[in-house]
């Protein structure tokens, strides 16, 4: 990354693409464009301390999401701080249970945990690599013009001027209320607590999610076989309580709850909170802008697939500019926009029904709707080809990926 390929005049920084925030789809997004295209990408508000804010928090790669990771040059400085998953086991609260394993898929795994610090830290190390990428750190925005042929960022002291601009900060995106595109919020009134746990038993390599009436409570192995993360969803009051427990107090309730399933927690490090609720934007585009990850969607973590769905929409805007730009179109009108919000959009609706679906069938204490529940995992477990089905889509092996989610030596999807 080295500023003197983007040209400076009067405070005024020129590029092609401006990206607004430096998170894991921000930064994916960016190495995604500069590895397909000679574009000038200025990535902003990227602060140094966003690695330091995510310590402790880890993601569920998909195949389809490590494919990217691979494509990109990233994977080989994550693969060996990730921990792989072969089984995921899924339960309800009257123990029925359900499990999906790599092997009935001729896989090697399901996917994979990783920090999301590694992932963050892997990323800004291959872009350091790019002449064509300038990172600007700490950036405080304050003002948004758009042109027929451009737009403009402002700070109080510089000007950021590009063809596109892309929200790529979160939930809270700035850029997105500054376009007036409309962000639609369910509450759950649920929060999830997050922690790094010690059992005395090994995982196995084994992802469980525990379905309560309260909220689903995930396992993730994590590279030590005595250890993983856990994302323990409740309503929001009983999550602060659980919360300000003593670490001792803690565990015994987490004990209590996990039951046989987990094996016995032993110790637990620092947790955090928090809240939930669905989020989605009523448009992906506006003029001279894109979405992407979190600042379009936010979804349950039951699922595990915001981040996965976030480097979908990066690859897929990055595949489509490129597009664009090798056909001589104008990469960030409407109508190429367009294409990239018609691609993504009926994707992540998808999703988010998905998810709405699996919450309200695992936290009914509706009688005849439990009765459902049960059978239909009991169907699952005797149709293998439905119940790989869903594997296959839930791990990212579906139609319709972007290239950089495809294996290009073989021309398949792994």
């Amino acid at each position: 990354m080295k500023n003197e390929k983007n040209t400076i005049k009067d405070n005024l920084l020129e590029g092609d693409v401006l990206i607004v925030g430096g998170g894991i789809v921000g930064l994916t997004l960016a190495l995604a464009l500069a590895k397909s295209s000679l574009l000038r990408i200025i990535v902003l508000e990227a602060s140094e301390a966003n690695v330091r804010k995510q310590a402790g928090r880890v993601s569920a790669i998909t195949l389809a999401s490590k494919q990217i990771f691979e494509n990109l040059g990233v994977w080989s400085l994550i693969h060996n701080h990730a921990s792989p998953f072969t089984r995921i086991a899924v339960w309800d609260d009257e123990d029925h249970a359900l499990t999906f394993d790599g092997e009935e898929l001729a896989a090697a795994g399901l996917g994979y945990i990783v920090a999301n610090d590694v992932i963050q830290a892997a990323l800004q190390q291959r872009l350091l690599e790019e002449s064509t990428v300038n990172l600007h750190h700490d950036i405080a925005l304050t003002d948004v013009v758009t042109y027929a042929d451009r737009i403009t960022l402002k700070t109080t002291t510089q000007t950021f001027q590009a063809a596109l601009a892309v929200a790529a900060e979160g939930a809270k995106s700035w850029l997105r209320e500054k376009a007036h595109i409309h962000f639609a919020k369910e509450d759950y009134h649920q929060a999830a607590i997050v922690a790094t746990v010690t059992l005395s038993s090994n995982h196995q390599q084994i992802a469980k999610q525990h379905f309560l009436p309260t909220g689903p409570l995930a396992f993730l192995p994590l590279q030590n076989p005595h250890q993983v993360s856990i994302v323990w969803t409740l309503p929001s009051k009983e999550a602060e309580k659980k919360l300000a427990l003593s670490s001792e107090d803690f565990c015994e309730q987490l004990n209590q709850v996990a039951k046989k399933h987990l094996g016995c927690v032993q110790a637990v490090e620092e947790r955090a909170l928090f809240p939930l609720a669905q989020q989605y934007a009523a448009s992906y585009i506006a003029e001279r802008i894109a979405l992407v990850g979190d600042a379009v969607h936010v979804v349950h973590p039951l699922a595990g697939q915001g981040v996965n769905i976030g480097l979908l929409d990066a690859a897929s805007l990055a595949q489509t500019i490129t597009e664009a730009v090798r056909d001589g179109r104008d990469f960030a009108s409407r109508a190429v926009l367009r294409r990239y919000e018609r691609w993504r959009k009926a994707d992540n609706v998808e999703w988010l029904r998905g998810i709405d679906i699996i919450k309200a069938i695992f936290a009914t204490r509706s009688r005849t709707l439990r009765y459902a529940r049960s059978f239909g995992l009991t169907i699952l477990k005797q149709l293998p080809f439905l119940k790989n089905s869903l594997t296959r889509y839930a791990i990212g092996k579906r139609a319709n990926l972007p290239d950089l989610a495809c294996c290009r030596e073989k021309g398949a999807l792994y």
